[in-house]
């Protein structure tokens, strides 16, 4: 693994030099996946962030059949398939990168359906020559009944016919990226690792698949689905599944304002790791040769297809036996660590509170980046390096704050902060109309924002105001009635708040004196 800067909460990440205008950890990959995405980058100007989102979704599809990993915190293995969701408006390239990184998949799906169907066309001969012999033993059996004949030898032979039928071939597909919720239950039965990828994430979230979280939840958990065909029979689906889906801001936007709800009280959303794409259009420049890409991208492919011929010999042979792979000492003391900082971070009123089921996942999307890196890295090693899990948050941490910047206009924070703001702004021109002179608290009861009126909606609003220094409230002697002035920190002199030959003054609430709750959020 390459050398990149620790993985640190507060700290800002390094740019490599080129346009990476998101701060994309691209040094923080494995060297055959930092070649592709700085090649694919420069020669195309597409933003590096959504490439690399591309390329890790691919390399987690092409790995997860293979590869399990021991977390910290039980013996159980775990699951290394993971999700990705990018944002990216049209014309960005989605197409442009999905089409050559994805190459090797559709070649290896064509080729498998090939096989199938050469499979399948063996197979009804067989059985059609089955089936005949079975009828004439069915005849042979009916003729002994009934001529009261013995049907021994007849129910022997039928029995004995019946253990030698022809088994079904089995499809070894692995892409759905339209495909009915039917028919990826029916695929995962036959082959239970997959992907959902697609450039064209509006067919997923305009679409029935859309539907089926309870599948996507327990195929990431690595759980046991139940799903009950219509003829009655249950079937016990025990799946893995890597997503990738590329979006328009708008289509997710309204994908969120219509199913947000369910979305995110299931924990399908919590599961995924954001991209919210810079776009870098008006920006790049015309390049017809591909020089730096084009020998990266043949790497990366030779690398998918290997691995792809290892998850085909496991399906043929009927041996799905996974490498499990396991911390060393070293990465699970960083993986406390960070376990801790990021338990901070979504506590009230820090960075990630309003993605805290998000940032919940990290530890888990970690360790199986890690892993991925780890294998692809050095295939025979057995154990995850301290560096490596380090890379893997790295990249982790840039998708949380992704998603914190994706979802925090949607956040309680924010709709706070939008009413200290309101509330703020009419008490600028309420002071500027007196001249800076304090008013009665009860004013902004009676002809404040009305939404922000009530004493509960208001007083929260007040403390938080009062916590970044902007107001103070006080009181005069004898007098119970609250005013509000702007604080004298901002150091402004008031008019009204001094004391005079009939009465002092009492501050009755400022930054020193408003509960802790309301300190100043950070973004």
């Amino acid at each position: 693994m390459n050398s990149h800067q620790p993985f640190q909460l507060m700290g800002p990440q390094d740019k490599p030099a080129s346009i990476n205008q998101a701060g994309y950890p691209v040094n923080a990959l494995p060297p055959l996946l930092r070649d592709v995405s700085q090649g694919l980058h420069e020669d195309t100007q597409i933003p590096i962030e959504m490439i690399g989102s591309t390329v890790l979704s691919a390399t987690s599809l092409a790995c997860q059949s293979l590869i399990e990993v021991i977390p910290p915190y039980t013996q159980e293995p775990e699951q290394c398939s993971l999700y990705f969701l990018t944002i990216a408006e049209s014309g960005e390239g989605k197409t442009t990168i999905f089409k050559p990184i994805m190459k090797p998949f559709y070649e290896f799906s064509t080729e498998m359906k090939r096989e199938y169907q050469q499979q399948l066309t063996e197979y009804k001969k067989h059985h059609d020559v089955w089936k005949t012999t079975k009828q004439a033993l069915d005849s042979k059996l009916k003729k002994a009944v009934k001529n009261n004949q013995d049907s021994t030898t007849a129910k022997y032979d039928i029995a004995a016919h019946l253990e030698d039928e022809p088994q079904k071939p089995k499809c070894l597909n692995m892409l759905y990226e339209d495909a009915t919720p039917k028919a990826i239950v029916l695929g995962l039965e036959e082959y239970p690792y997959g992907g959902v990828l697609s450039d064209e994430g509006i067919t997923f979230f305009n679409g029935y698949t859309k539907n089926n979280l309870g599948l996507f939840n327990k195929a990431w958990g690595g759980e046991t689905y139940v799903h009950q065909r219509p003829d009655g029979e249950v079937l016990e689906l025990k799946a893995c599944l890597t997503i990738s889906l590329m979006v328009q801001s708008g289509v997710f936007m309204d994908y969120l304002k219509k199913h947000g709800k369910i979305a995110e009280s299931s924990g399908f959303i919590s599961r995924f790791l954001f991209t919210n794409t810079i776009s870098t259009l008006g920006y790049r420049t015309e390049n017809s040769n591909y020089d730096k890409s084009t020998e990266a991208i043949e790497k990366l492919q030779a690398m998918i297809s290997v691995l792809l011929e290892k998850q085909k010999e496991q399906f043929y042979s009927n041996s799905p036996k996974k490498k499990t792979l396991r911390l060393s000492e070293e990465a699970v003391e960083l993986w406390k660590e960070n376990s801790v900082k990021i338990r901070q971070r979504i506590t009230f009123g820090n960075k990630w509170e309003h993605i805290k089921p998000i940032a919940s996942k990290a530890g888990s999307n970690a360790i199986r980046l890690a892993a991925i890196f780890q294998y692809i890295t050095d295939e025979k090693s057995n154990e995850i390096t301290r560096e490596t899990l380090d890379c893997a948050y790295s990249c982790v941490i840039w998708h949380l704050d992704q998603a914190s910047a994706l979802f925090y206009p949607m956040s309680d924070k924010f709709k706070f902060m939008q009413d200290v703001h309101d509330l703020l702004s009419w008490m600028k021109v309420k002071f500027e109309k007196s001249k800076n002179f304090p008013f009665k608290k009860n004013e902004i009861e009676k002809f404040g924002p009305n939404r922000l009126r009530r004493v509960e909606k208001l007083e929260p609003i007040l403390n938080q105001l009062i916590s970044m220094r902007l107001i103070c409230v006080f009181t005069h002697t004898g007098n119970p009635t609250l005013y509000i002035a702007m604080s004298p920190d901002n150091g402004l002199n008031y008019i009204g708040i001094q004391p005079s030959d009939r009465w002092t003054t009492a501050i009755v609430s400022s930054w020193e004196n408003t509960p802790g709750r309301y300190q100043p959020l950070r973004y």
